[in-house]
């Protein structure tokens, strides 16, 4: 199976696949990667399950023959961290508003870039990260992401 960073970082994969190993035999084994790249998986044959979160990204897989039976399982809710002290001056303002902000300013910013659903967002809300992103070419590498929220 091909899953999302997203996904196999919450823990759930470890907590399921013990479960179906018991309970019905099934052992899974699972690549962590962006929704991009497990559907390019899905798409070559490389694994028999993808479970990622981009549902513009699936209708086009299933349409285009590469996939079937899609059922929609998760979703994702989009955060703006930062400083205390709110340098970009979005706080209380929701994501599409501050990502516009922070893109209209030249505000610093910083997004994954791993070809996700996540980073590239084919959600509406996250046009204003493309070109935020685009704008100050930051970004911040999943695996370290997490480090960097951190602190």
């Amino acid at each position: 199976m091909a899953t999302t960073t997203s996904t196999d970082n919450t823990g759930l994969l470890d907590y399921l696949a013990p479960m179906l190993l018991n309970e019905k035999g099934i052992e899974i084994r699972w690549v962590s990667v962006g929704t991009g790249k497990a559907l390019e998986y899905g798409r070559n044959g490389d694994v028999d399950v993808v479970l990622v979160h981009d549902p513009e990204a699936e209708a086009k897989f299933v349409a285009e023959g590469s996939g079937v039976n899609r059922r929609q399982v998760m979703f994702n809710d989009f955060i703006i961290v930062g400083p205390v002290s709110d340098p970009a001056k979005v706080k209380g303002l929701s994501v599409t508003e501050a990502l516009k902000k922070i893109a209209q300013d030249g505000a610093p910013f910083a997004s994954r870039a791993d070809k996700s659903g996540t980073a590239y967002g084919r959600a509406a809300p996250l046009e204003g990260c493309r070109n935020a992103r685009a704008r100050q070419g930051e970004v911040v590498h999943p695996d370290r992401a997490g480090r960097c929220l951190k602190r």
